[in-house]
């Protein structure tokens, strides 16, 4: 019910104590950003999974006790899957920008 059938999860973590690191949460949100990129050009659906935010925020023994995340590690998952719908012709492009290199 909570993973909508996906075939696979990503959780992304950052060291929150690690030296050098001054953004953790953004650099696990970047990451995830990337992945669904890569992922829809490879064809695979992706899908935010902020469930797993509010497990970590509610009952957060759940989450350290199955895949080791502490209360405070920043992280972030995304499922991904076979795409559910297929589209049968990409964007229309009936007037579409000209650039002259001189």
């Amino acid at each position: 019910m909570f993973f909508r059938g996906a075939s696979g999860m990503l959780v992304v973590s950052s060291n929150e104590t690690a030296s050098g690191v001054a953004t953790p949460l953004e650099d696990v949100t970047i990451a995830c950003a990337h992945f669904e990129m890569l992922a829809n050009a490879a064809g695979i659906a992706t899908c935010w999974c902020g469930f797993l935010k509010m497990v970590q925020k509610e009952v957060p023994e759940l989450l350290e006790q199955t895949i080791g995340l502490r209360r405070t590690t920043p992280f972030y998952a995304m499922l991904f899957g076979r795409p559910a719908v297929r589209y049968a012709r990409g964007v229309q492009r009936d007037s579409y920008a000209r650039i002259d290199f001189r």
